[in-house]
């Protein structure tokens, strides 16, 4: 399961958009296997197979409705991959009176299968090339956005201004990173946002996504202690601390499954957390932004629970419970009309400054 933070409502602008460009990787998948078959030595007819293309892709008629329906990213990813199949399918078996008897069955079927599904869904990024081609993440792997201006003090601090270097307006708009009086953005110029950060101060909302407890997180919360909301949190945040070990690298999967494989990275800290506190009765989140630390920049992902009128962010991961001014949130969209105005606007920064002001 994909998890909380990262799922997001498309306008119907970019799924139509995104529908149109398949169907023009479809159709030009006639040329594209007329050129792969010239190399294995069969000559088809280009203008067939191009009729043939367009014909297969009629497939796209009764998937186009679905794809409005389909809204979260595992129905969407399993409806793609099942029009791509169906479309290879019914291309391939129709061009078979178009080939040549010379032409061997298995290179066919290796060009109808593989080849022209992954033309497709490369044609399908065409949306997001902009976005792509300004993608500064150093490293995949490790969740690194940005390179430093000028350094990150050793320590925490309570009052922080972050000024983010980018075209952050198309991704990191001024109303997701505003979130009362914790965050105030302050001034927005071009290519330029500055963002004070308040540690202080009470988060007036979550700004992040519900969770529901598993039976996993259920019994994890039934060995927390009794006492005060606030200890009860604490005791939860030792507890899960001790059942995983951080492991950067992402592993999808429940509560449960996290538990059992006992490693995780900051996602995986998150979810047990909320759902944890969530089972003991808490309203909680799981929230992204960013963290700054000596060493760069790295994208995040804590909770945020409600407790006594008053959501507080807890970092599970962190040995010290209670973020400070050195992290940034930023809420999800209402509604993305591309992917990179979700979690992935973070990596199309150019560079971020932090300067403690206390």
């Amino acid at each position: 399961p994909m998890p909380d933070g990262i799922a997001m409502d498309f306008s119907a602008g970019y799924q139509a958009l995104t529908l149109a460009a398949a169907w023009i990787g479809w159709i030009g998948a006639g040329p594209l296997a007329w050129l792969v078959l010239r190399l294995f030595g069969a000559r088809p007819p280009l203008a067939g197979l191009v009729r043939l293309a367009c014909g297969a892709s009629l497939v796209l008629v009764w998937t186009f409705p679905l794809a409005f329906l389909m809204r979260s990213p595992g129905a969407s990813a399993g409806l793609t991959l099942l029009r791509e199949f169906l479309f290879a399918l019914v291309f391939a078996i129709g061009a078979r009176p178009l080939l040549e008897q010379g032409m061997r069955r298995g290179a066919w079927v290796l060009v109808a299968l593989i080849l022209l599904p992954v033309w497709s869904i490369g044609m399908q990024f065409l949306p997001e090339w902009k976005n792509l081609s300004r993608l500064s993440m150093k490293n995949p792997s490790t969740g690194l956005v940005a390179p430093l201006r000028g350094s990150v003090p050793e320590g925490t601090f309570r009052v922080a201004r972050w000024t983010l270097h980018g075209k952050s307006e198309e991704g990191l708009s001024q109303e997701r990173l505003a979130l009362g009086e914790r965050q105030a953005v302050v001034r927005v110029g071009p290519g330029v946002t500055v963002v004070d950060v308040h540690a202080d101060r009470p988060t007036e909302d979550s700004s992040g996504l519900p969770v529901v407890p598993s039976e996993a997180a259920a019994s994890l919360a039934a060995a927390v202690p009794d006492g005060t909301p606030n200890e009860r949190l604490h005791n939860l945040h030792t507890l899960v601390r001790s059942r995983i070990r951080y492991e950067r690298t992402y592993f999808p999967g429940d509560v449960g499954q996290i538990l059992e494989r006992g490693s995780g990275d900051c996602k995986a800290y998150a979810q047990v957390f909320a759902e944890g506190a969530a089972a003991m009765g808490f309203q909680t989140r799981v929230v992204r932004g960013m963290l700054a630390r000596p060493d760069g920049f790295w994208a995040h992902a804590w909770a945020s629970v409600r407790v006594d009128g008053h959501w507080n962010d807890w970092d599970p991961t962190s040995p010290i419970p209670m973020p400070d001014a050195r992290y940034l949130r930023f809420s999800p969209p209402k509604q993305a009309s591309s992917v990179f105005e979700g979690e992935m606007a973070i990596f199309t920064l150019d560079s971020l400054r932090i300067e403690p002001l206390r």
